[in-house]
């Protein structure tokens, strides 16, 4: 009969060894791994509440219609004032209670994409000197850090040349086209932007947001303004 043996106890040693020394090694490998996953699981975290900031005052942008205020005693014009680093509107929605009307400010206050809001119920919008400071301390919204923001306004020049655009009883008369602005007031054009171009520069980054006007009733606007300037 062949002779049979058990392990020595330095072959039990070495084994005892080897397995440490691989659990070691997959122990750290999942470690490892876990705090990937930890970090990609953040990181679209992160990505998706931002995705979410930028898409929510994109759509208070896109939510601007053309309320209109009391300039004098006859006369009444759209509000938007939009410069080439902020603008202000009247959004048919709120950010904090969706469904009223609120006037917004959308600009860089301390590095920061800065949306700010108040109810129209909360102060009857009838002149035209709200400042950005009364808006933030009524609502803010800090949307993410932004350096500078750069805006841009696609409109026609003023009512008349939009109307005379879409009249067909004069289809030669001169008119202005449509074109870009850096600054625009609704005061001067008597109309709001058909679109707005809006980008934003972080110390990294740059990101360029397209916005149209979704709500601008063209035909109200224009029945509107002409009942008001007689």
């Amino acid at each position: 009969m062949a002779n049979q043996r058990g392990l020595t106890l330095l072959e039990m040693l070495i084994a005892t060894l080897i397995l440490t020394a691989v659990l070691s090694l997959a122990s750290s490998a999942y470690s490892y791994y876990v705090a990937g996953f930890n970090k990609s699981q953040d990181r679209i975290a992160l990505q998706l509440r931002q995705a979410k900031a930028d898409l929510s005052w994109q759509e208070q942008l896109s939510a601007a219609f053309d309320y209109n205020i009391k300039i004098d005693r006859y006369n009444y014009k759209p509000w938007f004032k939009g410069g080439n680093d902020s603008l202000s509107w009247v959004a048919t929605t709120s950010m904090q209670q969706p469904g009223k009307a609120a006037v917004a400010w959308l600009g860089v206050k301390d590095n920061s994409l800065m949306y700010c809001e108040r109810l129209l119920e909360q102060a009857l919008f009838t002149r035209a000197d709200l400042q950005p400071e009364t808006l933030c301390n009524t609502y803010s919204n800090n949307i993410k850090p932004v350096s500078k923001m750069t805006v841009q306004y696609y409109s026609w020049p003023t009512l008349a040349d939009r109307q005379n655009a879409m009249s067909e009883s004069y289809p030669g008369m001169q008119i202005q086209p449509a074109a870009w602005f850096n600054q625009f007031d609704s005061f001067v054009t008597g109309v709001l932007p058909l679109f707005i171009k809006i980008s934003l520069d972080t110390d990294e980054t740059s990101a360029e947001y397209w916005v149209r006007l979704e709500n601008i009733d063209l035909q109200r606007l224009g029945i509107f303004m002409s009942e008001n300037n007689g």
